[in-house]
């Protein structure tokens, strides 16, 4: 019987599952998702299962009923969610020859060429009279709940919200949990590594994520991406080698988060739990955590993803990731796209680097502190604040984004100036702002002004290791420009313990 190849991909995912600012309809969004990928996906596709994760699948099935599947698959999720979409594409394969690199090839690019296609849904009715989703403003009101007016989709993200937390209640009772849900899964695993669930839920919303980080209000965004994962994928030539392949990243992400969540996520006497994952699966993560527990997290799962894929595919593969800090009431929408940008950036960085024959230890982490709504675009950010040219010299007012090991030497150096007078910080803040040399000055003069010996040598510190680099405090230099880790001390101070 001749068989076919079929790849299948959610549209904009992102955009599905953000499409609200309310925590409720995010978590049910990425509920709904993960629970079509996972288990309604496979059952109605048939056939052999490649994976089905991270919002698309691959599967092995009869090439006579390829399209009616992809068809039957695509009016689930429209049914389903009643916002989000899903692009299928197949391709025949030879029997008796394990080789399909070429096939694999030909499939991704069918895939991406239907995904062209893709424009979105226009609703066709309209009057002025007619109340908007008091959720996402997008779709109409169709259902009231209280003060709400919900549209169809929301109202399914909200009830499959309630319906995960009335099972977190129970399987946290010591009831046996579901592992093919994702909180299912996390409860059974984390309990297994002695994590305090007892009397703890999930955050209503963000407010009470704030409420149980410090500084008090604040949150941490975790973004995070696999490096190069295109190129590796082009490399596999056999089915059961890409089966591998995606089951080693899928488990690596996930064992990675829940080992972060045992160490640094633990609730410390709250009934609020301090974290929160928002999309998790294949190699991607979207997690929300207490805002001075989020850059030790990002640098765990950063490190543990390596270290996991070596051990289950013979070599590292790298995990980029972007950490957001913002005010609880920053709107979550502009949010995903600053900490989509900063994981952007560093991902062109680690690129950047390899092409330069710089090491790199590990992924690369980015960091953004959130002071503003002028804050958008981390590389227009980048470009217009902290980097600058007079023609002569190039300034770079950073060092981000950091390897795990860079980032342990910036934690290092925010421990040992945690002691010294604000006045002098903001003093040492100022000068990267300045010429070089005005800069340079400035620091100088910090320095110099203060009596405590101890003090005095962690600020020179984040200048160089020797007194010939810390000389030209606040800058090092490297290579053709000058870069400085004062700025992103002084941004990180208060959301490191």
């Amino acid at each position: 019987m001749p068989k076919a190849l079929v790849a299948l991909d959610t549209d904009r995912i992102k955009r599905y599952i953000f499409r609200s600012s309310s925590l409720k309809e995010i978590r049910g969004a990425s509920a709904i998702l993960d629970k079509l990928n996972r288990q309604l996906m496979p059952e109605l596709m048939g056939g052999e299962v490649v994976y089905a994760n991270g919002g698309s699948g691959l599967f092995v099935v009869d090439s006579t009923i390829a399209n009616e599947r992809i068809e039957a698959v695509q009016h689930l999720y429209q049914t389903t969610t009643h916002g989000a979409t899903i692009t299928g594409a197949m391709v025949d394969i030879p029997q008796n020859r394990e080789d399909v690199q070429v096939e694999l090839m030909l499939l991704r690019h069918r895939l991406r060429l239907h995904k062209s296609f893709f424009r979105d849904p226009v609703i066709s009715v309209t009057h002025p009279l007619f109340r908007y989703c008091s959720a996402c403003g997008v779709g109409y009101g169709e259902t009231e709940t209280g003060t709400d007016s919900l549209c169809r989709s929301c109202l399914g993200k909200r009830q499959e919200d309630a319906y995960i937390k009335k099972d977190i209640a129970r399987w946290i009772g010591e009831e046996d949990s579901d592992p093919s849900v994702l909180w299912g899964r996390l409860i059974r695993d984390l309990t297994a590594l002695n994590y305090p669930f007892a009397k703890c839920n999930r955050p209503e919303d963000f407010n009470e994520l704030g409420n149980v980080s410090s500084p008090s209000g604040y949150m941490g965004l975790i973004y995070a991406d696999g490096n190069g994962m295109g190129n590796e994928i082009e490399r596999i030539t056999k089915i059961d080698e890409f089966r591998r392949f995606s089951e080693a990243v899928d488990t690596s992400i996930y064992d990675a988060v829940a080992e972060t969540i045992a160490t640094y996520l633990c609730p410390n006497g709250s009934t609020t739990l301090p974290f929160d994952i928002l999309l998790l699966g294949g190699d991607d993560l979207v997690m929300v955590t207490a805002a001075d527990q989020a850059i030790k997290a990002a640098m765990h799962i950063v490190e543990r993803f390596g270290q996991l894929t070596a051990e289950r595919l013979g070599r590292p593969l790298t995990l980029s990731a972007s950490v957001t800090l913002s005010h609880v009431n920053y709107p979550i929408g502009p949010l995903i796209h600053l900490a989509d940008t900063g994981l952007k950036f560093a991902k062109r960085e680690a690129s950047r680097r390899r092409l330069g024959s710089q090491a790199v230890d590990s992924g690369l982490i980015n960091f953004l502190v959130v002071s503003s709504s002028n804050h958008l675009d981390f590389g227009q950010y980048y470009k217009e604040v902290l980097q600058s040219d007079d023609g002569l010299e190039t300034l770079v007012r950073t060092c981000r984004p950091y390897t795990v090991s860079g980032m342990r030497r910036l934690l290092n150096d925010i421990d040992a100036i945690r002691s010294l007078p604000r006045g002098k910080l903001e003093q040492l803040r100022s000068a990267v702002f300045k010429s070089r040399r005005q800069g340079n000055l400035d620091a100088m003069m910090a320095v110099l002004r203060l009596r405590n010996n101890q003090q005095r040598e962690a600020l020179l510190s984040l200048g160089g290791d020797s007194p010939t680099e810390q000389v030209y405090l606040p800058w090092i230099r490297e290579h053709n420009r000058w870069v400085t880790r004062v700025l992103d001390v002084v941004e990180l101070l208060d959301f490191i313990h």
